[in-house]
C-alpha cells in the first residue's frame, strides 16, 4: 500500500496535505515498571487509537511514518510493527515523499535496528550499503555496516570495513547534517572500544588479523 501511496508524492496538488501538524501525534506513554506484555498491549492500544487514524489521514507523510516507528521502537518493545512502519516511510520517501537527510539516517538506524532484531540481517545489510553510498565520508555508517556483516557471520567482509570505518574516523569529515549528532561520527580509539564491547563483533576479536589491527598505532 506505502508504494502506491507513494507514487501520488510527485503530484504538486496533494503536496499540502502530506504532512500533520506537529501537535497533531499524541505521545504514547508507557511506565517502565509495567510488564513487557502491559508495555506490548499498551503499545497497540496507542497504535489502534491515535497512530493509525492519523496514518490514514496524513498516509503520504514519511515524516509521521517516521514518527510513528521510533515511538513504537523506543517507547513500546514492538519491533515488527516498527519495522513496518519504518519500511512503509522508505517506500514513502523513495516515492518522492522526501525526509531531511537527517531524517532519512534516522530511518536507516531505527529499521536496521528493527530488522536486526527480528533476525532479517540481508535486509539491514541492504539498508546500511545504501547509506553508504550516500555518506561515503561517514565512520558510523561504516561501523554499522561492519556490525551488520558480522552479525551474518561473514567476518571477512566485517573485517574490512571495519578497517575502512577506522581510516574514515581518523579523517573525521562527517557529512554536514552529522555534525553535532550524538554517536554519529567518532574517531578510531572510540570506534574500537565500542567494538570490544558488541557482541555483534564477537567472533572478529577472536582473529589474529584484528588483534593486529587493535595494536596498530595508527588507530590510536
Amino acid at each position: 500500500m506505502a508504494a502506491i501511496y507513494a507514487a501520488a508524492c510527485r503530484d504538486p496538488a496533494r503536496r499540502g496535505k502530506l504532512d500533520p501538524p506537529a501537535s497533531a501525534l499524541v505521545a504514547l506513554e508507557v511506565g517502565k515498571r509495567k510488564s513487557r506484555r502491559a508495555r506490548r498491549r499498551a503499545g497497540n492500544r496507542w497504535l489502534r487509537k491515535v497512530a493509525r487514524p492519523l496514518l490514514r489521514r496524513y498516509a503520504l507523510s514519511a515524516r509521521l511514518h517516521l514518527d510513528v516507528a521510533r515511538t513504537l521502537h523506543e517507547r513500546a518493545d514492538l519491533a515488527a510493527q516498527a519495522s513496518k512502519i519504518y519500511l512503509a516511510a522508505l517506500a514513502l520517501h523513495d516515492g518522492g515523499c522526501k525526509l531531511t537527510p537527517r531524517q532519512f539516517f534516522a530511518l536507516i538506524v531505527g529499521a536496521s535496528a528493527t530488522l536486526a532484531a527480528r533476525r532479517k540481517h540481508a535486509q539491514a545489510l541492504w539498508l546500511w550499503q545504501r547509506a553508504r553510498k550516500l555518506w561515503p565520508s561517514s565512520a558510523r555508517v561504516r561501523y554499522e555496516l561492519a556490525r551488520t556483516l558480522c552479525a551474518m557471520g561473514d567476518t571477512r567482509r566485517c573485517f574490512d570495513e571495519l578497517r575502512d570505518a577506522l581510516d574514515v574516523g581518523r579523517l573525521q569529515r562527517p557529512p554536514a547534517f552529522m555534525r553535532g549528532l550524538a554517536g554519529a561520527d567518532q574517531a578510531p580509539a572510540r570506534i574500537l572500544a565500542r567494538v570490544d564491547k558488541d557482541r555483534a563483533f564477537k567472533r572478529l576479536r577472536r582473529l589474529a588479523r584484528y588483534r593486529r589491527l587493535r595494536a596498530s598505532p595508527r588507530y590510536r
